[in-house]
């Protein structure tokens, strides 16, 4: 399994939030469907960029209560993708 690690600060007070996500990571080999990853992306692609699939396997979102004060502490949100 490849894991993704993907943090994401938005607070004024530090980071008082973080993500982490993990899957499995798959090359699109498809040229058509490469193409149309190339022709629809919002930034400049370029051909040397290599378009993956990321299949969520589990999500965990922390956001911090009381940020600095002795009253910190984590709240964590878990999502795990039901088994087939």
């Amino acid at each position: 399994m490849a894991a993704t690690r993907c943090r994401r600060s938005r607070s004024r007070k530090r980071a008082a939030t973080s993500s982490t996500l993990a899957g499995r990571a798959r090359v699109v080999e498809d040229t058509a469907t490469r193409a149309a990853i190339f022709r629809d992306a919002k930034h400049m692609a370029d051909a040397a960029e290599i378009p993956f699939e990321l299949t969520l396997e589990r999500v965990m979102h922390t956001r911090w209560e009381h940020v600095l004060t002795p009253q910190m502490r984590p709240v964590q949100q878990k999502w795990r993708a039901p088994r087939p």
